[in-house]
């Protein structure tokens, strides 16, 4: 039976920035709202984890904006740096389910209203001018998480690992390469899934980070570490009900990991 009960609480404190919105979920029973988005969903992870999670992100002052800082509250996250803008919607997303005929479960994420057809609102990234008060805070984390790029991300990670922390980087795209080669250069860690940039065969072979990871949805995942390739099946489930946010777990979980056994740095070979 699985413990559901948030776990004790460790003197360790995440930061991350990307993705944070508003999930509605068609369940099986009912349709139901949650914060969501990868960076929400790794910052409320790790809160149960036991983390001090602080979360960096622009979202609406709308309705969606004060139920994901609600929820994110209730679930133990810190929410000092989540600003809210009346010139900003907070991003939503709606995830449906699908039934094949053996049975077998599986999501889909849908970005467009399901009543008028048109697109929710979207990602925007934290301003420079808005993420000074964190790097003038004492609030300097263990890690940082973030999944998508942009200046502020770029700044805060490297704001944290010039402070000994470690770095995250799970990008679902490219975008401007630029950027991207930043963001490849700062991060300790690299993850992302084979169906988002499984594609791309150089993105093997980048040299900035100290450990890549690709998931590969239900066979489990593959990691470099020291230039080594190593595969890790997924292990069985004793009850299924669907895969969703299971990409989050595994990071939140692997960052958990790395600290309680004191060890941030994947690869100790190489400075941070």
């Amino acid at each position: 039976m699985i413990d559901d009960r948030k776990q004790d609480a460790i003197e360790l404190r995440a930061m991350g920035t990307g993705f944070v919105a508003m999930d509605v979920v068609e369940g099986l029973d009912a349709t139901f709202a949650s914060a969501g988005g990868s960076c929400g969903n790794v910052m409320a992870l790790l809160s149960w984890l036991g983390w001090d999670s602080y979360p960096v992100a622009r979202l609406g002052r709308d309705e969606p904006g004060d139920f994901v800082v609600h929820d994110l509250q209730f679930d133990g996250v810190n929410t000092d740096f989540v600003w809210q803008e009346q010139s900003v919607s907070t991003p939503v997303v709606v995830q449906k389910f699908k039934v094949d005929a053996e049975g077998h479960r599986s999501h889909r994420y849908v970005l467009t209203c399901p009543e008028c057809g048109g697109w929710l609102p979207r990602f925007r990234s934290t301003t420079i001018r808005q993420i000074q008060p964190v790097l003038d805070s004492h609030c300097v984390p263990d890690i940082f998480f973030f999944d998508r790029v942009s200046p502020s991300a770029l700044k805060l990670a490297y704001w944290v690992r010039e402070s000994g922390g470690l770095v995250l980087f799970e990008p679902s795209s490219i975008g401007d390469e630029s950027q991207f080669q930043k963001a490849v250069d700062v991060c300790h860690v690299l993850k992302f899934a084979e169906d988002r940039l499984g594609h791309i065969n150089e993105i093997r072979d980048l040299t900035g980070p100290d450990l890549i990871i690709q998931t590969l949805g239900p066979r489990g995942l593959e990691f470099r570490l020291r230039w080594d390739w190593f595969e890790l099946d997924a292990f069985e489930a004793p009850y299924f009900l669907d895969a969703a946010g299971s990409g989050d777990w595994c990071t939140a979980l692997l960052l958990s990991e790395l600290g309680n056994r004191g060890n941030l740095n994947p690869y100790p070979g190489r400075r941070g």
